[in-house]
């Protein structure tokens, strides 16, 4: 099966691959991490982490189909970075006895490259989601370090769309010292809510209306 696992991985950028018995013993793994043969069981030292959540959790999942999404969060095993992970039941034939989980670590890449395009937001604008400790889930393309659980943006328009809320009006907020325009949606994936933010500096987005007003 590994050919095709790796296949799999390399096609949609999954950071690795994983399967594990219902002991939580990691059978399989495409990349071979330091976390390859490890148990994740409770009580393991790797219970408590991403991937461990997201074991557990797909162990109690009884329906096909279902899945479990650990939001990103520093992973031991990999040096510490930030990873994600979706897990699955694996069932018998019979579609009812969970004979292990599958479970993947989430690209990142792509996440950002979606994010970093231009779509018109002129010389300052720029997209990012933001998770529910208030940092951001993507890596902007407006600073040269890694952003990703590091870069922090809390407003009221945030707190609204964490909380579910619609409608949030546009609103002026500060971001790295400057004055930017800010709109706000929810964005829910699995138990995770996130708020997708996209900002432009007030100043450029004024400018046409400047020009219009000293035009007249």
């Amino acid at each position: 099966y590994n050919p095709s696992f790796r296949y799999q991985m390399q096609t949609h950028g999954y950071g690795d691959i994983y399967l594990f018995d219902p002991a939580g013993n990691l059978v399989y793994s495409v990349a071979k991490h330091p976390d390859f043969g490890e148990n994740f069981a409770p009580g393991s030292a790797l219970a408590d982490s991403p991937l461990g959540r997201a074991f557990a959790k797909a162990l109690q999942l009884k329906r096909r189909g279902s899945f479990d999404f650990e939001d990103l969060a520093p992973y031991a095993p990999l040096d510490g970075r930030p990873a994600s992970f979706m897990s699955a039941p694996i069932f018998d034939h019979d579609g009812k006895t969970i004979v292990g989980v599958i479970a993947f670590e989430m690209p990142q890449d792509g996440i950002n490259a979606i994010m970093s395009a231009p779509l018109g937001f002129g010389r300052t604008g720029e997209s990012f989601f933001v998770g529910a400790d208030h940092t951001l889930r993507n890596d902007s393309q407006r600073t040269p370090e890694n952003d990703i659980l590091k870069a922090r943006f809390e407003t009221p328009a945030v707190d609204a769309a964490l909380a579910g809320g619609r409608d949030i009006p546009a609103s002026e907020s500060e971001l790295r010292g400057a004055k930017v325009l800010t709109a706000v949606v929810p964005f829910v994936f699995g138990d995770s809510n996130w708020a997708l933010v996209t900002v432009i500096d007030t100043a450029e987005a004024m400018a046409p209306l400047n020009e219009m007003r000293d035009l007249i």
